[in-house]
């Protein structure tokens, strides 16, 4: 447990934390990584849709909104997937978790598979492209202060986004299409009755 003391502070920690969380609203973005502006827009319902004219536009937009909106339970799948495990906080069946799905060959490992995209392939420059939008993200959430509540409460920073990072979220949503692991259980049958 984190020592609570910043986190208490009126006008910040937990309190600026909180006002963090925005709803969503349509609006034209103009980031310094976008060639054009782009418009983003949202139902009723949340859905959004990204109006931009190149696809180098559309992937850092879709990397802006995403973190936006999901970045908080994104960056532990990363963590699962592929680095070490967060211990913090984290054990038991979460560590388990990890381990069974970084040591599965359901998924192709996410650094040899960026290592070998050609970074001028339509793949290379989407998975870039899509990084500097999280990014983008993460550079307003330093400038504003305005974190999700994880970060408020811990002072705990995350990393830059890679790559890397979205093959490994991938993979981890791959496996759990239909929120389990069942894909990554199979996986250790089929080599259990393999070696028997």
């Amino acid at each position: 447990m984190p020592a609570l003391g910043k986190a208490l502070v009126p006008g910040g920690g937990v309190w600026a934390s909180a006002s963090a969380q925005t709803a969503v609203r349509s609006e034209t973005l103009t980031l310094p990584a976008l060639d054009k502006p782009v418009r983003v827009s949202f139902t009723a319902e949340g859905y959004a849709s990204v109006d931009a004219e190149t696809d180098h536009d559309l992937f850092i937009a879709q990397g802006y909104v995403t973190a936006r909106l999901r970045f908080t339970p994104a960056r532990p799948a990363t963590q699962d997937g592929a680095g070490p495990a967060l211990r913090t906080g984290r054990g038991g069946r979460a560590e388990e978790r990890q381990v069974r799905i970084r040591t599965s060959d359901c998924c192709a490992p996410p650094a040899p598979c960026w290592a070998a995209t050609p970074r001028d392939s339509a793949a290379g420059q989407a998975l870039t492209a899509y990084a500097a939008g999280v990014n983008s993200w993460l550079s307003r959430l330093e400038k504003t202060g305005e974190w999700p509540t994880i970060y408020g409460l811990t002072g705990v920073r995350p990393q830059k986004w890679t790559p890397t990072d979205t093959l490994v979220v991938q993979g981890v949503l791959t496996q759990q299409m239909n929120f389990n692991t069942i894909p990554v259980d199979y996986e250790l049958l089929r080599r259990s009755s393999a070696r028997s």
